[in-house]
């Protein structure tokens, strides 16, 4: 009887083990299969993400190119009047540099003949003094 007992309780352990098995991959094949539909509805969102993201990049990507281009132009522009204020800016220093010549050249010139005027009738002044003296 020993024996008999022996053979049934192998077995139930062996059956319990088998049927425990069985409910883990079942739980295992339930988790999977839950898993995998939370990813198809995730992959549907993105592909549903990706589409708005085609469909929107394309005339912002437009949009971008044009504002560059004005962008261009504007500096193209500031670039010539900033060339235009550089040539006047020029042009006004040499005008200043001749007047500058202009107006000194007779002003040392006068001057010098007021130094001489004044030198020589100081000289013409001591003379008469001199003569006057002796």
């Amino acid at each position: 009887m020993d024996s008999m007992f022996d053979v049934v309780a192998m077995s139930t352990a062996s059956l319990v083990l088998r049927y425990a098995a069985a409910f883990f991959f079942v739980l295992v094949a339930i988790a999977a299969a839950y898993a995998l539909f939370r990813a198809g509805k995730t992959m549907g969102r993105v592909e549903q993400v990706l589409a708005d993201v085609d469909k929107e990049a394309l005339p912002l990507m437009n949009k971008a190119g044009s504002t560059l281009d004005e962008v261009n132009v504007s500096l193209t522009n500031v670039g010539q009047i900033t060339k235009d204020v550089s040539s006047m800016t020029e042009k006004v220093d040499r005008m200043a540099g001749a007047v500058e010549g202009a107006v000194t050249a007779p002003a040392r010139k006068a001057a010098a003949f007021s130094a001489g005027v004044t030198e020589a009738v100081g000289t013409f002044f001591k003379r008469g003094e001199q003569e006057g003296q002796e």
